[in-house]
């Protein structure tokens, strides 16, 4: 869908409670109605890596504030959120997030048809965003899925929400070798753009600038560089 209000890619992966809150605002905030927004899998432990960034839940004091920190996010944005960590946080992802590059390809290839013939869907990324909904939902809100980075698990969630046959077809992908190569792209991707941890907005406003930003508590910047002052919760997030 066209629209004027300039782009967001924001990346994605479900084990940061931050991309979450991020994601959450991104996707229920009236602000970014007119904006189009892009949300593409990466690996956080790869782009970690790439980066020689530490884990914050790995620095001492750090583990305590990020608990606090997105409570105190969640609760002025009214984002669900559970208290606790999910049990044994944070877990490797690459399974989830091979599925979610699965998603994410599939998504690409029906808007590329689409285009070919003239068209253009009215959700561009339905599948990948039905998916995203559910998955954090599951491991970042009451009562925590712990064990959602576990394929059998995150199947049964998502069957529901996408379909058995989609989900079963996703899963049969998760060893395909190409899907696996385009997660790590999209992690390189992600560290070309400037990233270092998540989230990470990279931006392009209405008059073709683009500029990268780091974390929840800088969508103010975020919300000044795309001329989107003065709406809804504009004033909390400044």
């Amino acid at each position: 869908m066209a629209r004027g209000g300039g782009k967001i890619t924001l990346y994605v992966d479900i084990v940061s409670p931050f991309a979450y809150l991020g994601y959450y605002f991104l996707r229920h905030s009236p602000i970014f109605r007119d904006v189009q927004i892009t949300y593409v899998p990466i690996l956080l432990g790869g782009l970690m890596k790439l980066c020689g960034n530490t884990s914050p839940i790995e620095i001492r004091n750090k583990d305590r504030w990020i608990g606090a920190e997105r409570l105190r996010w969640a609760r002025q944005f009214h984002v669900p959120m559970s208290e606790g960590f999910p049990r044994g946080f944070p877990k490797p992802t690459i399974q989830v997030q091979r599925f979610l590059t699965s998603v994410w390809m599939a998504d690409n290839d029906a808007k590329a048809k689409l285009e070919r013939g003239g068209q253009q869907g009215e959700q561009e990324q339905a599948t990948l965003i039905r998916a995203l909904d559910a998955l954090y939902a599951a491991l970042w809100t009451e009562p925590n899925e712990s064990e959602i980075v576990d394929p059998a698990v995150f199947a049964r969630v998502l069957a529901p929400v996408l379909g058995e046959d989609v989900v079963r077809m996703h899963m049969a992908r998760l060893g395909n070798a190409e899907v696996k190569k385009q997660l790590v792209a999209n992690t390189d991707r992600a560290m070309e753009d400037g990233a270092f941890g998540l989230p990470w907005f990279q931006c392009e406003n209405a008059q073709g600038q683009a500029e990268g930003f780091w974390g929840f508590d800088h969508l103010g910047q975020v919300v000044r560089f795309m001329g989107l002052d003065g709406r809804g919760e504009v004033r909390a997030l400044l």
